[in-house]
């Protein structure tokens, strides 16, 4: 079949997510959808990624926390391989730090699942029509991502100065590499920072580092 042949018959859409519950509610309302044809689905980073590459799909949902690895990097791989399709991040993630980490992946939009279906229906058609919609007013505030406990606040001030420019940069969107870049050092050294800092502070997650990264933010400007 033409890619004009695929696209006069309607939208193809991937699902990757692990939660059996979710993902059958987000792929009937995928089906809802004008255009909507065909709605596949996958649970882990390794099925998502077979899927896509075997199937000329118009778009791609994708959870980041997965059992086999982390969706960012199904999406980076994806775009490094020009897998056809727009990509929308559906996640449970409401910090203003995935949106942003998101979109510098190359995805093409950004919902929050707890958003709800018009929410999620809306974000998904205007990804289908080639526009982006990152969804940046989250419906919930974690507390990590405005306050920080008097414990954490010490923790973070008795980091070492590396240490701190590290997640000085993390809070900017910058990568580990482009970190190494800037100090002049290996990536190794900054992925060893990286885990000194979870250890110090007792960080816990794929995504802790990062939402510690963009609260300590104005409290490492401040003593910069």
């Amino acid at each position: 079949m033409t890619r004009a042949a695929h696209h006069a018959t309607g939208k193809r859409i991937l699902v990757v997510d692990d939660h059996p519950v979710f993902r059958l509610g987000l792929v009937a309302l995928l089906k809802t959808l004008d255009d909507v044809v065909d709605v596949v689905e996958e649970s882990s980073v390794a099925a998502g990624l077979a899927r896509w590459r075997a199937r000329d799909v118009d778009l791609v949902t994708v959870d980041l926390s997965l059992p086999d690895g982390d969706g960012f990097a199904l999406i980076e791989t994806g775009k490094a391989e020009a897998l056809p399709g727009a990509v929308v991040v559906v996640s449970m993630h409401e910090d203003r730090a995935y949106p942003v980490r998101a979109r510098a992946v190359g995805a093409d939009g950004y919902v929050a699942k707890a958003a709800g279906a018009p929410a999620l229906a809306a974000c998904v058609h205007r990804c289908l029509q080639g526009a982006t919609a990152f969804q940046t007013a989250m419906t919930t505030t974690r507390a990590s991502s405005t306050t920080l406990s008097a414990e954490t606040v010490d923790g973070v001030r008795a980091l070492s100065p590396a240490e701190k420019r590290v997640l000085q940069l993390l809070a900017r969107n910058v990568t580990s590499r482009e970190i190494a870049g800037v100090l002049d050092v290996s990536v190794r050294t900054i992925e060893n920072h990286r885990a000194n800092i979870c250890r110090k502070l007792s960080l816990r997650g794929p995504h802790r580092l990062l939402e510690l990264a963009l609260a300590a933010g104005p409290l490492l400007d401040e003593e910069a």
